[in-house]
């Protein structure tokens, strides 16, 4: 598989830019081995097993899993977004009225999405304030308007429709199952006042959950796709992965995505 430059651009510009400046704000008072440790403990989410909500919330905990989430993370999870968005062409739902990003975490998903799609207003949805304050901050970084949202999921979905793309990058398999039920139901109902989905999880995601969520989103014309894409990584990405002996070169996502006519 050949590889492609991790960004271009203006893109690239910006976000070399963010880079630096969430490395400088939330991992300048750590030790690189400090960093690499605490990426080492975020490794659950590489593996495609579901882990629950309790484990989900010890990812915020420590100042290293943090910095973590905040740089190496927020990386990763945008240039996943970036790439599946080109390889999918969702540029073509342009315009939309904004991207609800959620379980936004430090908001790189929502941010790629955004760019692809024209520069949406991101509208960060977490039970986290400060991972809703890191998702400002990156929206911010690329020039992006955005909304942050404080709640618990399904309740914090609200009624999107018509112009809305919801973004679940990740989040599902983060979820108790009577949660995760509950947030299948609530997306079935934005498509049915006319919104869009673009949901994400690891390649080797458990079938059983994730065929069910496909089976709920086939009538509205909802497509799935396997995506994987070889990038030259950028520097910290590449600093971790040989440090910690982790292996990005190759991004890859399950996508539920559509459907391509919202007006249905």
């Amino acid at each position: 598989m050949s590889q492609l430059p991790y960004l271009e651009g203006d893109v690239r510009a910006m976000f070399d830019a963010w880079a630096e400046r969430m490395r400088a704000r939330h991992a300048a008072a750590l030790t690189f081995a400090e960093l690499r440790k605490g990426a080492q403990a975020l490794g659950v989410l590489d593996e495609p097993a579901d882990f629950g909500g309790e484990t989900s919330r010890r990812l915020l905990e420590g100042r290293g899993k943090r910095a973590a989430l905040a740089t190496f993370r927020a990386q990763l999870s945008f240039l996943t977004v970036h790439h599946a968005a080109l390889m999918l062409d969702l540029g073509r739902w342009a315009p939309v009225r904004r991207v609800i990003d959620l379980g936004a975490g430090t908001g790189g998903a929502g941010a790629a999405l955004s760019l692809a799609l024209g520069g949406a207003r991101v509208e960060p949805v977490d039970r986290s304030g400060w991972a809703l304050e890191r998702a400002v901050e990156t929206a911010r970084a690329f020039g992006l308007a955005a909304r942050p949202r404080r709640g618990e999921l399904p309740e914090a979905v609200g009624r999107p429709g018509r112009g809305d793309v919801l973004l679940a990058a990740w989040i599902f398999r983060e979820l108790d199952p009577p949660v995760r039920a509950g947030l299948r139901a609530a997306l079935v109902a934005a498509l049915r006042r006319g919104a869009r989905v673009a949901v994400l999880e690891m390649p080797g995601v458990p079938q059983g959950w994730w065929r069910r969520l496909a089976a709920a989103f086939e009538p509205f014309g909802v497509r799935e796709e396997l995506i994987r894409v070889a990038i030259d990584r950028p520097p910290l990405i590449r600093e971790i992965d040989r440090a910690a002996r982790l292996d990005h070169q190759v991004l890859g996502a399950r996508v539920l995505y559509g459907p391509e006519d919202s007006s249905r």
